[in-house]
């Protein structure tokens, strides 16, 4: 029969996740902004997503959300995902048509 010190060495811990995915996050004119977030996984895992058809919305735009950059950030289709399972955590996201307009520098992207 195996001693108490031998079987506590088999033991294993339980696995714990992290993970949050976000479509646009950073901070604007001092301003901080977060557009499409899926928040943090659960620390027992699971999945989040997190999707909108455009920002801000606008007359072409069916699901959108109000501008609260003052113009400094727009994009269509956006999609953030979080997948924790088994003994990893992944995450992705992404934005179509994403435009930039910070201090009169303009940045733009067909798909990122």
């Amino acid at each position: 029969m195996p001693n108490a010190s031998a079987q506590s060495s088999f033991e294993t811990t339980p696995t714990t996740f992290s993970g949050q995915a976000a479509a646009v996050k950073g901070t604007i004119l001092g301003v901080p902004i977060t557009v499409v977030d899926t928040g943090p996984v659960d620390v027992g895992g699971g999945a989040l997503e997190a999707h909108l058809l455009c920002y801000p919305d606008g007359p072409d735009c069916l699901v959108g959300l109000p501008d609260l950059t003052n113009g400094a950030v727009g994009a269509e289709v956006l999609n953030a995902t979080v997948v924790a399972q088994g003994n990893r955590s992944r995450a992705t996201a992404s934005a179509a048509e994403l435009r930039l307009n910070v201090a009169n520098q303009r940045i733009s992207a067909t798909l990122l």
